[in-house]
């Protein structure tokens, strides 16, 4: 048991388990290579949750910001 927690410890330290929390545009999830990209990262890295939700791209600016959002998939679009 103190085996498992001391592996889960060294995966979370090395970013391998965790959470990732995603921002995304409503029209993320139709673009082959975004839905590709996600799929290998739950494949190759199963023991991070992703927390996704759907933002606009002007609504992911501050957060990514604050640290509240990891990642955001935003549009081009003039800030």
């Amino acid at each position: 048991m103190v085996d498992d927690a001391a592996a889960r410890a060294e995966r979370l330290h090395q970013g391998e388990a965790g959470e990732l929390r995603i921002g995304f545009t409503s029209s993320a999830p139709f673009i082959r290579a975004v839905s590709d990209t996600l799929s290998l990262f739950r494949r190759d890295y199963p023991d991070v949750h992703l927390q996704t939700r759907e933002m606009n791209t002007r609504e992911q600016i501050a957060p990514l910001i604050e640290g509240t959002l990891d990642m955001g998939l935003l549009r081009n679009t003039a800030l």
